[in-house]
């Protein structure tokens, strides 16, 4: 997770029951389709910290921001790849998330996502901040795409909401790193099986912020219109050190050329029923 571990309690609920979740302040202008902000930034400076359980690096890039860095050694050999190309598809078809980056570190490249962190009460609203709708329109859009590319690590932790001003709240997602794309026999029951971290977290957020159908069908008719060969375009951004995975390469093109349409179809029948 992309999160400061000093500034979250380490429990998702606090003794009284509130949602303690990470938020972001930015200078930015929260608009989608932000994309890689840069081909490569070189660190500037490594902070004495691990994040989460894959062991992200927090750095300042020589653009004087803080990233979450992620390699694909370690723990899960192709986390950063993974990411990646997550967040070319959650970006393209405009579900909110940071902007991202390549960041080198000494002579491997690394995945890089803008970090800002700090902490909120998501359900107090003592401030009037929280627009309901709008949050609720936003994590539709989120659920449809982790349904999508079965990421069952979502939690309150890995998503962000953002103040924007004085005066509302919005939410980005974070963390595609454990995100199960593989197979043709998934079911829209993935994200909703007792124990899974998404079903916890989902059924929390949607007691508090109503879902959006036509927001969860906007992201799923956005990825039909997608071109066949999106994958292995993203895939050629990628850093040539990245393009050895062989089977899990060749895994994701078969994933997008024919699984992701029958995915897509189940996720809409789900939707219908709702």
């Amino acid at each position: 997770m992309f999160l400061d571990r000093t500034s979250i309690d380490s429990s998702p609920l606090s003794a009284a029951g509130s949602l303690f979740v990470p938020v972001l302040q930015s200078d930015l202008t929260f608009e989608n389709g932000k994309g890689c902000t840069n081909p490569s930034l070189a660190i500037a400076e490594t902070f004495p910290t691990e994040l989460g359980s894959l062991r992200r690096k927090l750095v300042r890039a020589e653009d004087d921001r803080r990233y979450v860095v992620l390699s694909n050694s370690g723990t899960r050999k192709n986390a950063a790849y993974n990411e990646y190309l997550c967040s070319r598809l959650a970006d393209e078809c405009k579900v909110p998330i940071p902007p991202f980056t390549f960041i080198k570190q000494g002579d491997q490249t690394c995945f890089g996502s803008r970090y800002v962190c700090g902490r909120i009460d998501l359900f107090s609203n003592s401030q009037g901040k929280f627009d309901a709708p709008t949050l609720g329109r936003q994590l539709s859009a989120i659920y449809a795409f982790d349904q999508l590319v079965a990421n069952t690590d979502r939690t309150t932790h890995n998503l962000l909401f953002l103040t924007e001003g004085d005066r509302r709240v919005l939410v980005e997602a974070i963390d595609f790193s454990e995100a199960g794309y593989f197979g043709e026999s998934w079911n829209t029951q993935d994200l909703l099986r007792e124990g899974c971290d998404s079903q916890y977290a989902y059924a929390h957020l949607f007691e508090n912020f109503p879902f959006h159908k036509e927001s969860a069908e906007r992201v799923l008719n956005r990825l039909l219109q997608m071109p066949s060969n999106f994958i292995s375009q993203c895939q050629l951004e990628t850093p040539q050190d990245w393009r050895k995975a062989g089977a899990f390469e060749q895994a994701w093109q078969q994933w997008w050329r024919v699984a992701r349409f029958k995915r897509i179809e189940a996720l809409f029948k789900s939707l219908k029923a709702t």
